[in-house]
């Protein structure tokens, strides 16, 4: 009896090694699909970083390659990545891997995975002729007076362009009172309406410029809520509202006349921050995002502002902007209204907004890019010089877009 017992003892171990390695085998099979979930998240974020890199790097018109990788390494936060870039004629291709951390796959002797990531982006000219310099881009192609510029507009920006898109009949709008000394109008459509005998430098039936940046700006992540509370009213003795950067500022209203300075920085602006008549607004080195159609800064009009764009860094040039419209066709209006004076530079990208100079409008001295999907110029009186535009550039009518 002694020899069935020790048979009966040596079967019971034999089982319970067997239940172990059965457990074992499925913790590791549900933990390696745990690890393939954040590697295969690690690569779509890489390859989201790497288009975006060789857009804008071909936007640079200059050193392509060089500013491909400052902008990845300005937004890469994935440790350890090895990354490469070749310009090849008018084709940016660049490459990137890493080897991501596992944490249950460890068990069975795999530390890592790999993740790679590839793209090529295509620089085509558009039509426009070499030197081309399109400040000011209505993107709707199928609006009708797409561009509106109603009696006294003045713009004095002798080295930029206008370009619409629109095939519309009439794609375009110049009423009497208006003096425009620009470069060239581009318009894509044929039919315009001309109500004044300025000369103006029309071409209809050219080919627009594109819009210029489908995908190729920073995407910046919208975190909670910075302020605590809706409406602020001014600070005692005259003292600014000083609004730090990297916040998130959510339906926000500033009473009275205020004067508000935003620190050099991203800020986003979630819902509706409104501005009241009389405001003082500045920011050196500031970038304004807008995550939806429903987000935007109102103007109550008798505006002062400087706000400048910065410098360098991922949003460099960049002053306000909101995500590529994708698939979406909803568009909603965005008034700035009347302004005492403004001093403005860097690239205002709205193109799921149509746009709305109010009377009074003064910009001086400015160096600024617009991209609208359709635009409406009334009473204001505009110098600008060429901008600085993302990616370290000029404003050109290339047409660059992903092939891989």
């Amino acid at each position: 009896m002694h020899w069935l017992r020790r048979l009966q003892s040596d079967n019971s171990a034999s089982v319970a090694l067997l239940f172990s390695g059965s457990l074992l085998a499925v913790s590791l099979t549900v933990g390696a699909a745990v690890d393939f979930t954040v590697a295969q998240n690690a690569k779509a974020k890489l390859q989201s970083i790497l288009d975006a890199s060789v857009l804008g790097g071909l936007r640079s018109r200059g050193a392509e390659a060089l500013a491909a990788e400052n902008l990845f390494n300005a937004q890469n936060t994935i440790a350890g990545v090895e990354h490469s870039f070749a310009l090849k004629g008018d084709t940016l291709e660049g490459s990137a891997h890493a080897h991501v951390p596992t944490t249950f796959m460890k068990l069975a002797g795999i530390s890592s995975l790999r993740v790679e990531a590839a793209a090529k982006a295509l620089r085509t000219m558009s039509g426009t002729p070499a030197g081309g310099s399109p400040c000011i881009i209505a993107l709707a192609p199928s609006a009708k007076q797409a561009l509106l510029v109603n009696s006294g507009a003045k713009i004095d920006a002798p080295d930029c362009e206008v370009h619409v898109r629109s095939t519309a009949s009439p794609a375009a709008i110049f009423n009497a009172g208006t003096t425009l000394k620009l470069k060239r109008f581009c318009i894509q459509g044929t039919s315009i309406i001309k109500n004044t005998s300025n000369p103006l430098p029309i071409e209809t039936g050219c080919d627009a410029a594109a819009d210029p940046y489908v995908d190729a700006l920073p995407k910046p992540v919208v975190g909670a809520c910075t302020n605590t509370k809706s409406v602020y009213d001014p600070p005692s003795g005259g003292a600014p509202h000083v609004m730090p950067a990297g916040s998130v500022w959510c339906n926000l209203t500033f009473n009275g006349s205020p004067r508000v300075l935003f620190q050099p920085g991203l800020h986003i602006i979630k819902g509706r921050m409104i501005i009241n008549s009389g405001a003082v607004v500045e920011g050196a080195g500031v970038t304004f995002f807008f995550p939806d159609t429903g987000s935007e800064i109102r103007f109550n009009g008798a505006l002062t502002s400087r706000l400048s764009a910065p410098a360098s860094g991922p949003y460099a040039n960049i002053l306000m902007f909101e995500p590529s419209p994708g698939t979406a066709t909803s568009r909603v209006q965005y008034v700035f209204n009347s302004s005492v004076s403004e001093e403005i530079s860097g690239l205002i990208y709205l193109p799921r907004r149509n746009l709305t100079w109010n009377s009074t409008s003064t910009v001086i001295g400015s160096k600024v890019q617009i991209v609208g999907n359709t635009i409406i110029f009334n009473t204001l009186n505009w110098r600008l010089s060429t901008p600085t535009l993302p990616g370290g550039g000029s404003p050109a009518s290339d047409s660059v877009r992903l092939v891989q």
